[in-house]
């Protein structure tokens, strides 16, 4: 993208103004938290019996890890049944043989303290990373095997401790293979990615920041596949945080089954509507295609859309570097919305609303 003189997010003055706790900071450190992630997850020990399912509770940007786990893991046979739980208390099917892992950055969530308790009730084995609160009381007092998390900013800028944390943790417990071999790879590409996307890194050489400007006012639906399902979710929920902002996300090739029938039925237009295709090397031929087409057919009905090849050594770095485009790509947007990107005021109304005693009722 070539443009006349300098562009606002090539202006120090606007960081200044528009992010003054340096969320952009925080987001770009992810290689660095993705090794101190690795090395807490490795303080847990290997399970006395094998590990077959495995529930990971959480909420928010502690839960969005999971997902993120359960996307690697459904790529390979041998590693054990992962799913994620955004909710009080646990579904019914959870038994003594479920292992529940439990995350959160603050040790408050009330959702996942209950999803803790209730795992007791079923004599469930659990662990639980956590900052310094509740939980992490809890857990000592039930004896419960535990890490620290200690990180003192936004739980959606610590994808170091809620994802690679927990990855490796799963690793160390015998419900995931051993991915050691792929992680220095993955992270040297991230941090290849982190200073190419970079505050200091200007417009015409910043693919994050030119992915902002063309987005605009539009609404970002972002598209993927496989493993990058939930980078996907994360792009959706970092727009919801970062900037203000609706987004959606979509799943191929599930979306030739629903929408893009609205997309192309005439409630679609060049102005409100901006698709976004992350696309990794690792995809089957016929995925791939369903995305091509799909993206065939959005350009023919004057959609404006955009592939974005997520390259990485291995399927951990393309989720480690799909997060991180879409971490920047948000936060950039913030920026030329005049947006603080670390501001949530209108969250901590919502919690201010409920109800702190519900998760005992559940």
């Amino acid at each position: 993208m070539e443009l006349t003189g300098p562009h606002i997010l090539d202006t120090p003055a606007a960081y200044d103004r528009h992010d003054p706790t340096g969320m952009g900071t925080r987001l770009l450190s992810l290689p660095e938290q993705a090794k101190s992630g690795w090395i807490v997850g490795e303080k847990f020990s290997q399970a006395p019996a094998p590990v077959e399912s495995v529930l990971i509770a959480g909420m928010g940007g502690s839960a969005i890890g999971g997902d993120m786990i359960k996307g690697l893991a459904d790529l390979e046979r041998g590693n054990a049944q992962i799913t994620t739980w955004r909710d009080y208390g646990l579904p019914g099917w959870v038994d003594d043989q479920t292992l529940i892992v439990a995350i959160s950055v603050s040790g408050e969530t009330v959702e996942t303290r209950s999803a803790f308790a209730t795992a007791a009730e079923r004599g469930a084995r659990r662990i639980a990373l956590t900052g310094p609160g509740p939980l992490l009381s809890e857990a000592r007092r039930a004896e419960a095997e535990f890490a620290e998390i200690e990180w003192k900013a936004e739980p959606r800028a610590a994808l170091g401790y809620t994802f690679v944390a927990p990855y490796r943790a799963l690793q160390r417990l015998g419900a995931l293979a051993d991915a050691s071999d792929d992680f220095e790879p993955a992270v040297q590409e991230l941090e290849e990615l982190a200073a190419a996307m970079a505050i200091e890194a200007p417009v015409d050489e910043n693919i994050a920041k030119q992915i902002a400007i063309e987005l605009g006012d539009r609404l970002p639906v972002i598209l993927s596949a496989r493993h990058l399902i939930p980078v996907a979710m994360r792009w959706k929920t970092q727009f919801n945080e970062n900037t203000d902002a609706w987004a959606a996300w979509e799943a191929a090739p599930d979306v030739g089954h629903n929408m893009i029938q609205a997309a192309l039925g005439g409630n679609a237009s060049e102005s409100s509507l901006y698709v976004l295709a992350l696309k990794p090397a690792t995809l089957s031929a016929a995925v791939s295609e369903a995305i091509d087409i799909s993206l065939q057919l959005l350009s023919e009905h004057h959609v404006p859309n955009l592939v974005l090849d997520i390259t990485a050594p291995n399927p951990l770095g393309e989720v480690l570097s799909g997060a991180l485009m879409g971490d920047m790509v948000s936060y950039y947007s913030a920026i030329l919305h005049a947006r603080n990107p670390s501001a949530t005021a209108n969250l901590t109304a919502m919690k201010s609303r409920l109800d702190p005693m519900s998760a005992e009722r559940s």
